[in-house]
């Protein structure tokens, strides 16, 4: 299942962009110090953050990590509803819409 995180008016007009991006990180970079999960960075304008189950979380960026363009959640394996938990504080907590899912 992928869930598109989009802020209401776009990310063009969106504001938060840095704190969204920190916040990802701050949540993200621990886990991938403790070999939980994997950082790639293939290109200057992407990250994708992904666990052993091939959860991911992929972030394209329109100046090298300074502002979204695309935001993707995939899970594959949702285990105790951790990643669903996760996608709902994301889009609460930044007011994104989840434009669509697919399974």
């Amino acid at each position: 299942m992928s869930f598109y995180l989009k802020p209401k008016k776009g990310w063009n007009l969106f504001e938060k962009h840095k704190a969204l991006i920190d916040s990802l990180y701050a949540v993200f970079m621990p886990l991938v110090n403790k070999s939980d999960w994997s950082y790639h960075n293939f290109t200057s304008d992407t990250a994708i953050f992904e666990d052993g189950a091939g959860n991911t979380i992929y972030l394209e960026f329109e100046k090298q990590e300074e502002r979204i363009n695309n935001m993707v959640v995939s899970i594959k394996e949702n285990i105790g509803g951790k990643m669903d938990e996760l996608v709902k504080r994301i889009a609460s907590e930044y007011d994104l819409d989840n434009l669509s899912h697919d399974r």
